[in-house]
């Protein structure tokens, strides 16, 4: 993990994120990254659903094409923005995963709705 770039949908609220990234106390030899999202100012607009953030990593050159890794994410909590804040529930996050492809497999240009 390098780090975790802010996506289109916080610029409309004011959003800002923080990502942390520490080894894994449940996965000796994993990392784990925490992340913070949150919107500031008045009013404080509330997140849609969509992209709210990119996260980058470094692949290895030598890495062999069609590796995955998988991406877990443990320890969900939301609020919203009332006073005082309120937990959102339920909440769910769904597995994710990095995977590397080899060089004719790369699309060539990524694009928000499809890959060309």
């Amino acid at each position: 993990f390098l780090r975790a770039e802010k996506g289109f949908l916080l610029d409309g609220v004011n959003g800002k994120i923080q990502a942390e990234q520490r080894e894994s106390a449940r996965d000796p030899g994993a990392s784990a990254v925490r992340f913070t999202v949150a919107t500031e100012g008045e009013p404080r607009k509330p997140l849609r659903e969509g992209l709210v953030l990119s996260l980058i990593f470094r692949i290895r050159p030598e890495a062999t094409a069609n590796t995955k890794v998988a991406l877990r994410f443990q320890e969900l909590s939301a609020a919203t923005v009332d006073e005082p804040p309120r937990p959102v529930e339920p909440l769910t996050g769904t597995p994710g995963s990095v995977e590397v492809l080899s060089p004719e497999s790369v699309p060539y240009v990524a694009c928000f709705f499809f890959s060309h």
